[in-house]
């Protein structure tokens, strides 16, 4: 069994695995891998509380999206997998070899294209793949950190406490269309997701 890890799973994983009854796949056993262990993890913290948001105190555990990242995993899974199948071993080693190529590839088609933009993000999830490509996030939307106006008015008033205060104020038209979201992704119907994802699978989402 493999997992993202960082803790990214705990709040049901921990769980299963132990009503698995599965002796192979409990934590310290060769069929639990915890990928998490492969990256060199960011944004540690010593301290936190909920009133943060969703926090992860082993670090972002968002790697997936950065290809040097999972280059980096794609190397632990294979070294597990030989390790525990090892007649197996020079297949296992010819796939890492074929993906860190195809990969490789696409990372040359990427290179550049998103280098000084600066974007707002919805959640920590770009942090790693920002490190990649050179771009900077310069903001959160999180649900905590949102203020949704639904009444129509003739102005608003903020005021600041004793520190000095930023925000963000987007106007417009209510749509009402429908929305399809899954990840970082969303459209407004699961279709346009699934070509989303093909996209951004084949390297053309960002255009």
């Amino acid at each position: 069994m493999m997992y993202n890890g960082l803790d990214l799973e705990v709040g049901y994983l921990p769980l299963i695995i132990e009503s698995s009854k599965n002796t192979r796949i409990q934590p310290g056993q060769k069929g639990n891998l915890d990928c998490g262990q492969f990256v060199n993890a960011i944004e540690k913290s010593a301290t936190f509380d909920r009133s943060q948001g969703d926090v992860h105190p082993l670090g972002n555990p968002h790697y997936h999206l950065s290809p040097s990242n999972m280059a980096r995993v794609a190397e632990g899974i294979s070294d597990a997998l030989s390790a525990s199948d090892s007649g197996n071993t020079g297949f296992y080693r010819a796939n890492l070899t074929s993906f860190k190529k195809k990969l490789e590839t696409k990372r040359k088609e990427w290179e550049g294209k998103l280098k000084g933009k600066r974007f707002v993000a919805f959640h920590r999830h770009f942090e790693y793949l920002a490190h990649d490509q050179g771009f900077r996030i310069t903001g959160y939307i999180e649900p905590e950190t949102v203020i949704l106006y639904e009444h129509e008015g003739d102005s608003i008033v903020v005021t600041a406490g004793k520190e000095p205060v930023r925000f963000l104020l987007f106007t417009g038209r209510r749509l009402g269309e429908p929305v399809a979201w899954r990840g970082p992704i969303v459209m407004n119907t699961e279709e346009e997701l699934r070509e989303a994802f093909e996209e951004y699978d084949n390297g053309t989402f960002v255009k």
